[in-house]
């Protein structure tokens, strides 16, 4: 099977799912409706419940019944601070979000989002939504033309926008304003950084201080930086060492901020109780925070025994680079103690760099590439709740989804490494363009 076929199996598979999810959710509203009389919930709809602000927030110059509720955090605390005041405080001593929740955000997000609160609210959750669907379907497509694959684009972007657009897990994701879609976007600019030939500082720069903007990230920034860190030679190390320090310096500069902020993560993290899809339903909450770093030490650590040379290592990790990435995201989402569905939305960030492994990946058999693309074709449109795939499945059951599939890509990174050739160099140092000792 032709690698073009094998992407456009995994794009259009998944988009198709979508749109039979669709219509079949459509045929069956309006059979409810000939047989009963009833009309039905609407699809795609919520899987929690609309959040409107409240009447309140007419006092605050917000817009009440609008949605948003987490963007409104932002909002918020933004706009304190543009003020003069504190972004989590008022000067009375209560918490600027408008429903009286601890704000849910790190300092350097709030900084950013200062100039947005020129704007009246309604404009500016518009302006938050668009601008981070459009950022992740332009870095995506440059991603692509970068490596030869423009010809993709259309079909990547025809995936990501039947998720997000179409699915329940993208509605929700929209209705609370949520910022999983900037997660995506930090998760292309990282793999790019894999990828891309020479050193991308600027972009490493970029991902670490999106990392710093939303802490859900951080498992899966800082430990996919570190298998590029542990199996690269020294003048690649740097870049993936950008990561984790910009991340840091993202947040550490504004030490007040995060001493404010701790009592969110007191609130969401440590006094939690598991809840969404979290791993914490089945291990110790030691375990689970564990998991990220035993995955890459797994993962470099057979990188580490088969490569003899830092170019074989450096082919080995192009080669396990985007099966990681997928195995590492659902680990990521599943970190979290309180982890609620709508991050789904940050898998589509490990699709474009799939596509690209699809097609480019060396010492990578096709048989391997097809086995890849079948498992994440099936594991979306359940992870994404589609009508009729696992649309009544429970957090725990859904969690169970993330744990085989993070398994499976796992084990996709084993076989290829150990049944890659150990002569992954001609003589002169030049990598082999045969694929006949291939994974």
């Amino acid at each position: 099977m032709k690698r073009s076929a094998v992407v456009n199996l995994f794009c259009y598979g998944v988009t198709l799912c979508v749109m039979l999810g669709a219509a079949s959710a459509t045929i069956r509203r309006e059979y409810d409706l000939l047989r009963e009389g009833s009309e039905g919930r609407p699809y795609p709809s919520t899987i929690y419940f609309v959040l409107p602000l409240p009447k309140k927030s007419a006092a605050e110059n917000m817009l009440p019944g609008a949605t948003g509720a987490d963007f409104s955090q932002v909002y918020t605390s933004a706009r304190s601070l543009r003020q003069g005041h504190s972004a989590y405080l008022t000067p009375r001593g209560r918490t600027t979000d408008i429903f009286g929740r601890p704000a849910g955000y790190p300092p350097l997000m709030n900084w950013v989002y200062i100039p947005i609160t020129q704007y009246r609210y309604d404009i500016a959750l518009l302006l938050h939504t668009a601008f981070w669907a459009a950022a992740l379907v332009l870095m995506s497509g440059w991603f692509l033309t970068r490596m030869g694959l423009k010809r993709h684009w259309l079909a990547l972007t025809a995936l990501m926008g039947s998720l997000y657009c179409v699915t329940p897990i993208g509605y929700t994701h929209i209705e609370r304003g949520q910022f999983d879609v900037m997660v995506a976007t930090a998760t292309v600019l990282a793999m790019m950084c894999v990828v891309l030939p020479r050193n991308h500082f600027i972009l490493a720069t970029i991902a670490g201080l999106m990392g710093a903007l939303k802490w859900t990230a951080v498992s899966y920034l800082g430990c996919f930086a570190a298998l590029g860190f542990l199996v690269s030679e020294n003048r690649r190390r740097f870049t993936f060492m950008l990561i984790p320090i910009m991340m840091a310096v993202g947040t550490f500069s504004f030490w007040q901020g995060v001493m404010e902020y701790w009592p969110t993560i007191q609130k969401y993290e440590i006094d939690a109780e598991p809840g969404g899809v979290t791993f914490e339903w089945f291990l110790p909450r030691p375990v689970v925070k564990a998991i990220p770093v035993l995955l890459t030490l797994i993962v470099s650590g057979l990188i580490w025994w088969r490569g003899r040379s830092p170019l074989e290592r450096r082919q080995l990790l192009l080669a396990v680079a985007a099966p990681f990435s997928i195995s590492l995201m659902c680990v990521a989402i599943c970190f979290g103690t309180l982890s609620y569905e709508y991050h789904t939305v940050a898998m589509l960030g490990v699709t474009p760099g799939f596509v690209v492994w699809l097609e480019r990946a060396p010492i990578v058999r096709d048989r391997m590439r097809l086995a890849a693309a079948i498992g994440f074709t099936l594991f979306m449109p359940y992870a994404f709740r589609v009508f009729g795939f696992g649309d009544l499945w429970t957090p725990e059951s859904m969690t169970l989804l993330y744990g085989t599939l993070a398994a499976y890509m796992l084990g996709v990174c084993t076989v290829i490494i150990l049944r890659a050739s150990p002569a992954l160099v001609s003589a002169d140092g030049r990598w082999q363009p045969s694929t006949t000792a291939a994974a």
